[in-house]
């Protein structure tokens, strides 16, 4: 049995979060650059996850500034491919256009694929930090304990925490501090909601590849998928360096089961109670 933490935050602090199902995930704001009709035009992208009426990863050009009928020469363009170019990352990727106008105010791109990647290939990864979408509320003998409250009225509240060792790899998977509410909020409401946190390290402590976290990666989304007998979402990776440098991440969502998860009839032995 692991020893018991107690921590007074989340023993892995979220690095995007959501109040409640299915609210929008601001990514934040990157230059872009693309071509459209000859001409390469360079603006500055919004940077979205939604989930209504279906989840998908969106850029939104603003048109502020442009005349009036500048946005509709992208009009006939709505389903057509484009390269979207992150020019201060050096990354780009295939698109296309969704949207202009409208309730968005903008021109909008959605990639091609979802996740996508917006660094550069990197060696240099120390730690990564992982999100879970719509993951199981658990408990365990590797369970941590959060304080709550200051005192003299402070509280406890036990956290769902595992950890998973193979292959050289130290991958811990553990609740916040608002996964009670949400996975409750996502049993009434449905939709998609980011639960757990988790993150990844070697065991001896060597840096590693973004290729080999992608491929980690992979193995835990089919790992997690099998035991919950659904698709679990394993998203917005983020790769630190020894400094605490940003060297990778990964925008997108990964295939997600929509709502929560009932153990009941798949494993009876593994419901636990507080």
């Amino acid at each position: 049995m692991s020893e018991r933490i107690t921590v007074g935050t989340s023993l892995i602090e979220p690095i995007y979060s959501q109040t409640d199902p299915s609210q929008p995930i601001d990514l934040g704001s990157v230059p872009i650059q693309f071509e459209h009709k000859g001409t390469t035009r360079h603006s500055t992208a919004k940077v979205t996850i939604k989930f209504v009426p279906h989840d998908r990863l969106e850029f939104v050009c603003p048109l502020e500034g442009e005349s009036p009928m500048f946005g509709l020469r992208f009009l006939p363009d709505i389903g057509s491919d484009v390269e979207l170019t992150l020019t201060e990352r050096g990354i780009t990727f295939d698109a296309f256009y969704t949207a202009v106008g409208g309730d968005y105010g903008g021109i909008v791109f959605q990639p091609a694929r979802s996740a996508v990647v917006v660094t550069a290939p990197s060696n240099a990864i120390s730690t990564a930090t992982f999100h879970l979408f719509n993951f199981p509320d658990f408990f365990g003998p590797e369970n941590y304990i959060l304080m709550t409250g200051s005192p003299p009225l402070q509280g406890m509240k036990g956290c769902g925490r595992v950890v998973l060792k193979a292959d050289g790899w130290n991958i811990t998977v553990a609740a916040t501090e608002q996964t009670d509410r949400l996975t409750k909020a996502l049993k009434a409401q449905g939709g998609y909601v980011l639960t757990h946190m988790g993150r990844i390290a070697r065991e001896d402590g060597p840096t590693f590849s973004s290729e080999q976290l992608e491929d980690l990666l992979s193995c835990l989304q089919y790992f997690f998928s099998f035991a919950l007998g659904r698709w679990a979402g394993v998203a917005l990776p983020i790769g630190f360096d020894a400094d605490g440098n940003r060297v990778y991440e990964q925008w997108g969502m990964a295939r997600t089961a929509d709502g929560a998860w009932d153990g009941s009839q798949q494993f009876p032995a593994a419901q636990n109670s507080r």
